[in-house]
Parts: C-alpha cells; structure tokens; sequence
C-alpha cells in the first residue's frame, strides 16, 4: 500500500485527502471538485475558466471566477492547517497543485500496473498479480463521487477505463500462473459493472473452464450472446465465438498475459479499423510511400519528425489506404508508454502475437515467421531507439510490410528509407481549421486564419487544439494572441493532448547537451540562426555548434532554412524560450552572452 506519512489524495472514489492517518474536511461538493480538477491534472496548470467550467454545469453566474478564488484559499487553509502549505500554486491566472508522485490513488494506480508490466516482462507472474491487486485496491466506488456535469463525466469515463485495463491484466496474469480460481473471483465480483465489455467476459469463461466448470462457461457464453442481441442488436465477437467453440469441442485452450487495452507504459497493440477523422492533405506523400511499402524486396519504410507533425495520423492513413494488399489485417503498436518511457520489445512482441496470431513457442521466431508468412501491415509507432526497435523488424523479406515512426532517423538498414515529415503547407493548415471549426468561422477572416496557422507552425496537433479552444469561444476572433497563449499553456479546453506537453515530450527525449542548445539558442533575436551565432551563445567550437544544430535538426526541432542557417518553428520557438526562462536563474552566468546575442 502507499505510504501515507504526508499528504495523500483520493479520486478514485469521493474527492478526499488525508495528512497522514487523519482525513482532512474538505468542505462543500464544489471545494471538492475543485481539489478533484487539480488532481486530474496530474500537477499540470488549470486555468480559473476551465475551473468555472467544471464547477458550473449550466451557465455559470457573475460570481462564478470569485467563488473560484474562494474554493483556492479555503483549500489553501485547509491544507495549511494540516501543516502542508504552498501545496496550491498560482501562476499568471492558472493554478496548479504541487504534490508527489505516490501521493494520488490515481497516480499510484497507474504505477502498479507499469510495476506490473515489467515483472511479467521479468517473468515473475505472482509479484505482477500481488502489484495489480495492490492497485486495483484503490478503487472506493464511483470516481469523484457524486459529482456531476460534462468535466466529472469525462474523468470519470478515462478512471474506469483504467480499473478496467487493470482488471483485463490481473485476470489474464492469473490464468497464466494457473491460477483460476483467483481471477474468477476477481471477474465475477465486477461483471456486472461492466455488462458488455466481451474481454472480461472471454477471461471469466477461461477462468470457468480452468476451474473445471465447463457448463458454467457455456452458461456465461449464452447469456452474454443474448445480452449483446438484445441491447445492442449484435452478436458475440470472434474471440468469444472461437473460446465457445473450443469448449464445445473440448479443444484445450492456452492461455497468455496479453494485453488489449493498456495504459501507461503497458503495450498499446490495436488493429486499425479506418482512417484519423479530419485528415487533411499529405496526397502525394502517401502515394509515395505507398509505392515504396509494396515494392518487392521487403523492408520497412520510417516517418520521422517533430511530435505533432501528424506522423501517426499519415501512417493510420497509409494502413487504410494498402488495406487491400495486406487482407490479413493493419495493426499499430504504441512503443512508448503514457508516461514517456519506451515499451520493452518482448511485452511489444507479446502483444502483437497477441492480436495477429502465431505459433505457439519462441515469441521472435513466432513473430518473424509471421511476418513471412502473412499479409500484415504493421505501424511500429514512435520508435524511441534502434535497440527497441531491432527484434520488432523482419530480419529477411516477406509477405508483410513494416512502418516505422520517431521523432529522427534510427539506424537500422531494414529500414530502407527514412522520409523526413515537414509541417503542413499553408492552403493545407487552412483546409484543416476549416474542416475542424467549419468554414463560415475561417473564411470570414481568412487573412486572420492564416496568421493564426502561421503562428501555430502549420503543426496539425497545435492547429486541432486551437480549433478545441475557438470552438469553446465562438465570441472571440482568430486574430486573438490569446489562442496561441492557451495552445502554448495546454489549457482552455479538455482536449488530452495539449501541445504544450507533446513539446515537452519531445524534451524529456533530448540528451542534456541539446536540451540546454534547445532552451538557449530560442533566445536570439531574428528568424536567421547560424553556426557562428550558435557558437558564441553556447560558448563551444564552431564544430560543436554545428553537431548540437544538427542534432536537432535531426529530431525537428529546428528547420534548415539555408545550406548554412536554421530557424526554430514559430510555435516551438515560443515553447522553447519558455523553456529557457525556467532554467535561467537571477545569477545564471549564460544570461550575459544572452544579452550580448540579442543586442
């Protein structure tokens, strides 16, 4: 269990907090919330409208961003008497709460079942099952309680989705360590809650069957096939129809700890059933690397670039676009985790035989065998090295075809070409704000609609987010610094993606030498960035100054403006520079060559 020596948070049931063993009076349903808005932020900002509009379901009243204050300063007091003061910063009209790591049943959850995934990928099944159970523990009923209106909604539906990643793991990681009996209690106490999810379904009738009760798992078959026909007028799904058939014909069934829907850094496996909703442009593109996946002679083709420039949406669009050369199925696997850390290849491997099929034995022999064999297309999503990547690739020519995402180039010869994905054109950043807040809104101004891509970088992440937040503010106009602001901040709407921490993403990536190149070399004056300025702001050789620009010129960060010159992107820049603020302190001795730069 967490320890609960300090300051502790509970979401995963009515908003509570403790300090230590004694629980703290939090006050009124909207103090609550409040607390609740600022946990799920997992210590991000909040600004106060997004607060107002979690607080109030209808309009709000006058009083609204007042009642806000008040909802702060009784938190502040109440955790101030409890001895935790400054735990509630305030920051240029946002608020963000600044806690631990293990201090939110949220957090810790999310934890235990990244905990988990890297025992079972150790092999050690009983101590994955003990780091579940231990999270699912947490769970203390309805999340945020009686809280009501779209916010509340939202979170609620993102928690349960969590419990349910943890519930689907702990009952395949009991079956796999032959215990059944475990993961039918664990099932049968929890079915009812979740009516038409097949996947616990198809665990519990393993479970029965493990447990010797094979008419129980025909039952459980039946009901569920009826329940499914009734409500949602459908039947069961293949994997239900094949377990029920194999239990008529009394066939054994294997069972693995294989994932399907997986949070945090568990592998993220699915198959693509479509193209990305609003996909604009890239027509040519795709036709070239279309010619260049199904050329005979094998090996995988790579996407790399900046996080944003829509390298996954342009892959998903490939898939759909070959979806008839490769019948047997297009399937992406996400090969960084939810908090930023890189998916072990074999849990990866695990999950992809998982949903494609393969021969039981030896997990690479099995994949690579498949590869040959079959007509898959396989998008490897943000690959974050060559290592992680090397056992997922096919080590000869076959049947399937392999598409590589990262944010630069990685050295692997079955990769045979890397195709560098730049921003989108102007007209095509236009046509994507007008497909997402429809063309009345951005032909009415187009001259401010194409400032406003211009300033966002023609980056189609950042472009979707500010669409978010003009949707929100019909009243305000395209021409408002104040959208790039929000895009920058990542707040003014719900969307779970702000660019600001896919930029930061993108940072948590960069060794230290570039981080610091990053942050520093924004602040020059002018779009027009060389060598020789380079040099002098970071106080290294011309050749040094040239490997750190090239170093992020390889990851997107920057672009080649000139055989000799580079230029940050608008919107990365102004990222960057905020970067830079934070690491400079009053005595920093890098400020003075600043100052001499930007004279």
């Amino acid at each position: 269990m967490p320890s609960r020596r300090g300051l502790w948070f509970s979401v995963l049931g009515p908003v509570r907090a403790w300090s230590g063993a004694q629980e703290l009076d939090l006050g009124t349903p909207q103090c609550r919330l409040t607390l609740g808005v600022l946990l799920l932020r997992d210590g991000g900002s909040v600004l106060v409208d997004e607060l107002v509009e979690a607080l109030w379901t209808q309009t709000p009243p006058r009083s609204a961003v007042p009642g806000v204050r008040t909802f702060i300063s009784r938190l502040r007091r109440i955790l101030a008497e409890a001895g935790h003061p400054d735990v509630i910063e305030a920051r240029q009209g946002t608020y963000r709460l600044l806690t631990g790591e293990d201090t939110v049943d949220a957090r810790y959850l999310r934890r235990q079942l990244q905990l988990a995934a890297a025992e079972q990928q150790a092999g050690d099944l009983t101590a994955a099952a003990s780091s579940l159970r231990l999270g699912l523990a947490q769970w203390q009923g309805t999340p945020l309680g009686e809280a009501d209106g779209p916010f509340a909604e939202q979170q609620r539906a993102g928690l349960q989705r969590l419990r349910l990643s943890a519930l689907e793991q702990c009952a395949s990681v009991d079956l796999a360590r032959d215990e059944p009996g475990s993961a039918v209690a664990t099932l049968s106490s929890v079915i009812g809650e979740y009516p038409f999810d097949e996947r616990l379904r198809e665990l519990l009738m393993l479970g029965l069957l493990r447990t010797g009760r094979p008419a129980d798992a025909l039952r459980l078959f039946h009901s569920t096939s009826r329940l499914l026909g009734e409500e949602l007028g459908v039947d069961p799904g293949p994997a239900l129809q094949t377990l029920h058939q194999e239990i008529l014909q009394s066939r054994p069934v294997v069972v693995t700890p294989v994932l399907r829907r997986v949070p945090a850094v568990l592998a993220s496996v699915r198959p693509l059933h479509g193209v990305t909703p609003g996909f604009i442009g890239r027509a040519d593109l795709i036709r070239r690397l279309a010619d260049q996946v199904t050329t005979p002679g094998g090996g995988a083709v790579g996407l790399a670039g900046l996080t944003g420039t829509g390298k996954t949406a342009l892959a998903v669009q490939l898939a759909h676009h070959l979806r008839e050369q490769y019948p047997d199925g297009q399937v992406l696997a996400s090969l960084h985790g939810r908090d930023e850390e890189p998916v072990p290849s074999g849990l990866v491997l695990s999950s992809l035989l998982g949903i494609c099929g393969g021969a039981a034995g030896d997990p690479a022999e099995a994949w690579q065998a498949l590869l040959r064999e079959r007509r898959f297309l396989i998008v490897l999503d943000d690959a974050h090295d060559a290592e992680q990547l090397a056992p997922l690739l096919p080590r000869q020519p076959g049947s399937s075809a392999v598409v590589v995402t990262s944010q630069r180039p990685l050295r692997d010869s079955r990769v045979r070409t890397w195709c560098d994905l730049p921003a989108l054109h102007p007209d095509e950043a236009l046509d994507l704000l007008r497909d997402l807040l429809g063309p009345d809104r951005v032909d009415a101004d187009p001259q401010a609609a194409r400032h406003l891509v211009g300033r966002l970088s023609g980056l189609p992440f950042a472009i979707r987010y500010a669409a978010a937040v003009l949707e929100k503010r019909p009243h305000w106009s395209l021409a408002s610094e104040r959208v790039t602001a929000l895009v920058l901040a990542g707040a003014g709407t719900d969307s779970p993606a702000p660019p600001a921490r896919q930029l930061q993403r993108a940072g948590r990536r960069l060794p230290a030498d570039l981080a610091r190149a990053f942050s520093l070399m924004s602040l020059t004056d002018g779009g027009r960035l060389t060598v020789t300025t380079a040099a002098l702001l970071l106080d290294v050789g011309p050749k040094r100054a040239q490997d750190l620009l090239e170093g992020l010129l390889d990851r997107g960060l920057i672009a080649r403006r000139t055989p000799l010159s580079y230029e940050y992107p608008s919107l990365v820049r102004e990222y960057a520079r905020t970067v830079a603020v934070v690491r400079a302190r009053p005595d920093d001795d890098e400020l003075p060559s600043l100052g001499l730069i930007c004279a």
